[in-house]
């Protein structure tokens, strides 16, 4: 961090605007990783979440919780996208005193942040979380879309943050950004899953008569393609049982499949939160994850780490790049995936090894760790610090994160 110089006074740091889509209670983990930065920033500055309400029935639209204001806006969700037209009266409201921390991951709030950010010239990081593919019939709109308005709403951020080093040289090669102005932070892992097993000594093997639990967390849609897991799962020779925990337009055909295969050994059980999701967790002996692409390591992936289980995830972009060896990459098809499951089952001092290196490794995941650098980072861009973001700055960054 660039030091305070003689005769300089500190920066205390601006207020925060963190603006998402979708904020818990609505189910994902881009909420989850938006609510852990605001409430640990909120620790130390005043932080405003602009959202939507979709997904948050029951929930007050307005909430205070010390230093943390949460406004939820009434929208709509349509193909995963929040449409609320208080959206840009909100954003075009925030001053230049403030830092906006864009989540980007769904249409129309980046454009909106972009055009506001014009208007009243406030800084804003751009959180990038995965990068949309093309699906459906208007799928072929989205090269246009993403030249046109996701390459400058990128290209103007005063920061992009990327989850992984591969995910930050896609960025910067398909958005045309340099790499020095690009910070990779991974999501970080809530304290509840640190406490999911207690005991750090890894259980012993299942008995023979007990099949291997196996564990799948996640929105039900396509990206996570459950119905490959499904699949592999009638392939899988050796006795195990799936429970499935999440929620999603995918879950009606999901159960279909369920019926369909015969699968008595899989489970849809509905989304779960907090301590039920823990509860979850402690069950479970192996979490599986099925995507065809991700953002960066997933952090329902970090959680099962966190909480000792080993993992067999698909061998695709933005898991392979920072999987190490938390248990197998197995290649997209539903054969790979029960070869994976067979050789975990079989093996209980992979099980063992995995559990083991998963839970020194989740250590390094805290948010803790990540919330100071962001609140470096937010001093870093914001037009009143004494010292503007450079190279020098920002890679110093990249090593605390």
């Amino acid at each position: 961090m660039a030091a305070v110089s003689p005769g300089k006074t500190a920066y205390a740091g601006p207020p925060v605007v963190q603006v998402g889509g979708f904020y818990p209670p609505h189910l994902g983990g881009l909420e989850n990783v938006m609510r852990s930065i605001a409430e640990g920033v909120a620790a130390s500055s005043d932080v405003e979440v602009i959202t939507s309400d979709c997904g948050a029935a029951g929930v007050p639209r307005r909430e205070q919780v010390g230093r943390l204001r949460i406004r939820r806006l009434r929208g709509v969700e349509v193909a995963h996208t929040p449409l609320a037209p208080g959206f840009l009266p909100r954003i075009l409201a925030i001053s230049r005193r403030h830092v906006v921390h864009l989540h980007m991951g769904h249409a129309l709030l980046p454009e909106i942040v972009l055009l506001a950010a014009a208007v009243r010239r406030f800084p804003y990081v751009a959180h990038f979380h995965i990068d949309a593919d093309r699906s459906g019939r208007m799928g072929i709109l989205l090269p246009l879309y993403k030249a046109l308005l996701l390459r400058p709403a990128i290209q103007r951020a005063a920061c992009v943050i990327a989850l992984s080093d591969r995910v930050a040289a896609d960025m910067a090669r398909e958005y045309a950004i340099p790499l020095e102005r690009v910070l990779v932070m991974s999501n970080g892992v809530a304290p509840e899953f640190f406490a999911a097993r207690p005991d750090p000594t890894p259980e012993p093997p299942q008995a023979a008569d007990r099949p291997l639990r196996l564990l799948f967390v996640g929105r039900l849609t396509r990206q996570k393609n459950v119905p490959r897991l499904l699949e592999a799962l009638g392939s899988v020779n050796a006795p195990v049982e799936l429970v499935v925990v999440g929620d999603g337009e995918d879950r009606e055909a999901l159960e279909a499949q369920v019926t369909q295969l015969g699968l008595g050994n899989a489970r849809l059980v509905g989304p779960k939160t907090g301590e039920e999701l823990a509860r979850w967790h402690r069950w479970a002996d192996v979490f599986v994850l099925s995507s065809d692409i991700e953002g960066g390591l997933p952090l329902v992936v970090l959680e099962a780490m966190a909480g000792g289980l080993p993992i067999i995830a698909t061998d695709v972009a933005g898991v392979s790049d920072t999987f190490g060896d938390a248990g197998i990459l197995a290649a997209p098809n539903a054969r790979s995936l029960a070869t994976a499951i067979d050789r975990m089952a079989a093996d209980p001092d992979l099980r063992a090894k995995a559990s083991a290196r998963n839970r020194e490794r989740a250590e390094s995941f805290s948010w803790t760790r990540r919330i100071t650098v962001l609140l470096d980072l937010y001093r870093q861009v914001h037009p009143d610090h004494p010292d503007q973001l450079d190279v020098a700055a920002l890679r110093q960054l990249r090593k605390d994160a």
